[in-house]
């Protein structure tokens, strides 16, 4: 997951999806 990473610039895991979309 990725922390400061923007949409769709990391791998969509959970973790990356919860703080992107929500």
């Amino acid at each position: 997951g990725g922390d400061n990473a923007d949409f769709g610039v990391e791998d969509f895991s959970e973790e990356t999806l919860r703080l992107k979309v929500v």
